[in-house]
């Protein structure tokens, strides 16, 4: 008799909170094993509020195309539920079911975390000068006086 042994993933996720961005950190392997964790990990996070997400596979070693669904997906619903969604892309070897498949010409890869913290800041900015410009009554005209 035979035994066949299925090694399990490795695979490790924790979150980040700064205010309505949380970034998820992802390490290990991203397979049909470990998926419905970061599934998990989403719902939970946008139940929580968060608007922004950015998911740093930075320490990813693996994505099979289980891991690929789940991303897609997430972007989909991202731009359908008005969040936003960046992902920083994984090591070179787990990049290329990406490459592959073409869609990491689609996802919305950052090429550092620095990318994410600028845009916050630059969406923060907008959204405080729009929330000003809506609060400011409409400047009176400016009548020129005759001199004469």
């Amino acid at each position: 008799m035979t035994h066949t042994m299925i090694k399990p993933s490795l695979f490790e996720i924790e979150n980040e909170w700064d205010g309505e961005h949380v970034r998820i950190v992802t390490a290990g392997e991203l397979d049909l094993a470990t998926s419905p964790q970061l599934e998990q990990e989403m719902r939970a996070v946008l139940a929580r509020g968060a608007k922004r997400v950015t998911i740093d596979m930075t320490k990813l070693t693996f994505v099979d195309s289980s891991g690929l669904r789940v991303l897609i997906g997430l972007y989909e619903r991202s731009t359908q539920d008005g969040w936003e969604l960046a992902l920083t892309p994984p090591s070179e070897q787990a990049r290329a079911v990406f490459r592959i498949s073409g869609a990491e010409e689609h996802l919305p890869f950052i090429s550092d975390l620095d990318d994410v913290s600028e845009r916050a800041e630059a969406v923060n900015k907008v959204e405080i000068m729009d929330r000003a410009q809506g609060d400011r009554e409409e400047d009176p005209p400016v009548m020129e006086e005759s001199l004469g």
